[in-house]
């Protein structure tokens, strides 16, 4: 899938490969190397030298043959030794020089203009491995994601290939570092054991945040300890929040009252001295925004469910917690959408049947639905249009209509990305597999959707946009 040279025949044993990538690579640029060019030093450069996760990042290679083929790789190793790498074929401009945010790449793990193609196209192989990979061939073997630390800065090598001179019978290489961060060193991080009260909290220097978020986790529970990283290094003090799989909790999200979340609210303002606080979440924890911040408004100045539900779903994820709610108020369980069907476990088992019968309630009115209009703060609404876990999409679309339908008083925006998938609007590094992933408390592989370009895109200006809501809505407390 990403053989330089289309035409080249391999053997099928990879140990019998003539050429590595490389040498594949010298040949094809000989060939089509022009006629006269002008000696110079290949110069890789890549700034800033260290950055966050998401932000922008400017990859300029020079003194490549003018209008010649330039190949550039980036590499890394993640905290389970696992090799992650990509790589991307260009042509040169006029003056021999590439510049990734505006050359567009012809081949490789990704096409076309994305200044970061070269970090969300990683696949979890060597360099050396990738022209035996084939997308299609993908298994339960294939990491995700990679698996990284909040504490671990991540270091990339960059590698290119082009050729300098005319009539040189190899290109020459040169390679440059970056470090990337997924937590500003600044940022302190702290366990939250107080009471029931668990999860992870982190908080910029006093003197830079710019407000508070209580982040609540999906369907695989936890605590989203590299999310409330990103934000807490963009000013905000995070509490993510645990309610159920984590040391000191339920094992399942089924019946958890929502007063804990009422309780972590209060914690997070004591702990930040703030009047009110931002709220987000996604998937399950999108649905778990909207209803806390519909039953205890005064707790929070800006609302941002991303990829939600419009409506209280059953537990998860077991049959036992399927069927209960996943929440209750004052001891009693919300109301769940009416099973209209009927379905035996076999069913639930595919993916594209549970979607249906999710939709189906997501659609319908009735008690189920979640009251939106009783939240006092204003909404930003993320989705992805091509999300094959759920309709995130038609579900913020039914959260608008109904705030429509109630006056809201208000500010509410829906972010709506066609083609993006339900991972979007999350901080990562690849999403070159983001079309399905093994949940972490049912060991089967579920479809996420979108194509991995655009739901990279989607994610970064998502991100963006969170950020710009948050600060225009939580600075002034």
């Amino acid at each position: 899938m990403f053989s330089i040279n289309s035409n080249e025949t391999r053997p099928d044993s990879k140990a019998a490969r003539a050429w590595d990538w490389r040498s594949r690579a010298a040949l094809l640029l000989t060939l089509i190397a022009p006629a006269a060019a002008l000696a110079s030093d290949l110069r890789l450069t890549i700034t800033p030298a260290q950055r966050l996760v998401m932000a922008d990042v400017s990859i300029v290679l020079e003194g490549s043959n003018p209008n010649g083929v330039v190949v550039i790789g980036a590499s890394f190793t993640d905290e389970d030794g696992r090799a992650w790498s990509s790589r991307a074929e260009y042509y040169a401009d006029s003056t021999g020089r590439v510049d990734v945010s505006s050359s567009a790449s012809i081949n490789g793990t990704y096409t076309g203009i994305h200044p970061d193609g070269l970090i969300w196209s990683m696949l979890p192989f060597a360099a050396d491995e990738l022209d035996d990979v084939q997308l299609s061939d993908r298994d339960a073997t294939w990491p995700y994601s990679p698996t990284t630390s909040e504490l671990s800065p991540i270091t990339v090598t960059y590698e290119a290939s082009a050729f300098t001179t005319t009539g040189a019978r190899s290109p020459e290489v040169v390679s440059a570092q970056h470090t990337i961060l997924l937590k500003k060193n600044s940022v302190t991080r702290s366990e939250v054991e107080d009471g029931d009260l668990r999860g992870i909290y982190m908080a910029p220097p006093q003197s830079e945040m710019r407000g508070a978020v209580l982040l609540v986790t999906g369907s695989g529970g936890g605590a989203s300890a590299d999310r409330a990283a990103w934000y807490a290094s963009r000013g905000f003090a995070t509490f993510a929040v645990a309610h159920f799989n984590y040391p000191g909790r339920p094992d399942q999200l089924s019946l958890q009252p929502l007063e804990y979340f009422d309780e972590a609210a209060n914690w997070l303002k004591k702990k930040t001295g703030v009047k009110r606080l931002g709220l987000i979440g996604a998937s399950r924890g999108g649905e778990g925004a909207l209803i806390i911040a519909a039953t205890f408004p005064q707790q929070f100045a800006a609302v941002v469910p991303i990829v939600p539900s419009n409506v209280v779903m059953g537990g998860c994820c077991s049959p036992e917690a399927s069927m209960s709610s996943a929440w209750t108020l004052d001891g009693k369980p919300l109301a769940v959408p009416p099973m209209r069907i009927q379905a035996s476990p076999e069913d639930f088992a595919d993916s594209s049947f549970v979607r249906r019968v999710m939709l189906d309630a997501m659609l319908a009115e009735g008690a189920h639905e979640i009251p939106v209009e009783k939240i006092q703060a204003p909404l930003l609404l993320v989705s992805g249009g091509s999300d094959a876990l759920w309709a995130g999409e038609a579900a913020a679309d039914r959260v608008v209509a109904r705030l429509q339908a109630h006056d809201y008083s208000h500010p509410f925006e829906h972010l709506s990305y066609t083609g993006a998938g339900h991972s979007v609007g999350q901080p990562a590094l690849s999403t070159a597999l983001s079309q399905s992933v093994i949940h972490p408390l049912t060991g089967t592989s579920i479809p996420l959707g979108g194509t991995p370009a655009i739901t990279a895109t989607a994610s970064r200006h998502a991100l963006e946009k969170i950020v710009a809501f948050l600060d225009e809505n939580l600075s002034a407390d």
